[in-house]
């Protein structure tokens, strides 16, 4: 008897369950010539791929939960390798609304200034479902949302 396979995932996953390689191989053409430190994202998606990419192009990564992720092993909002210093990138597959990643670039100020004495600097994001390619951009040019309730 043979099964055909199935995927059991969202969409949204598609790069990061078919083909790291390629995700890879994606992320390094984007970032050709761009001086940056490191990565942070957010969500089952950041997870997935942050690390994965911070691997293989030897980089540190930074991981934001989200507003309501009661984890029981935390030691705050934001967990970070990054150095006094870095700069970083945000990494998600796509922006729709803007709330997700104005989220995550304003939680990692808060953090990387006031709660752990560590300044490293958003440079820009990377959507690699869909662009995949390096948009360059400052934490002026992300609007601070209000968290969800």
């Amino acid at each position: 008897m043979t099964y055909k396979h199935v995927p059991r995932h969202a969409p949204y996953l598609s790069d990061p369950f078919r083909d790291l390689s390629d995700l890879v191989k994606k992320a390094k053409k984007a970032f050709k010539g761009v001086e940056f430190d490191g990565f942070a994202g957010t969500g089952l998606s950041g997870t997935m791929v942050v690390p994965v990419l911070a691997y293989a192009m030897r980089k540190r990564f930074a991981i934001v939960r989200k507003h309501d992720d009661q984890g029981h092993h935390s030691c705050g909002e934001v967990e970070s390798g990054l150095k006094d210093g870095d700069k970083w990138v945000f990494i998600d597959d796509f922006i729709s609304s803007g709330a997700t990643q104005s989220r995550v670039v304003h939680k990692m100020a808060e953090h990387h200034d006031a709660e752990s004495g560590v300044k490293a600097t958003y440079i820009g994001s990377y959507l690699y479902n869909s662009l995949a390619q390096f948009q360059p951009g400052t934490i002026s040019d992300i609007p601070k949302r209000p968290d969800k309730p």
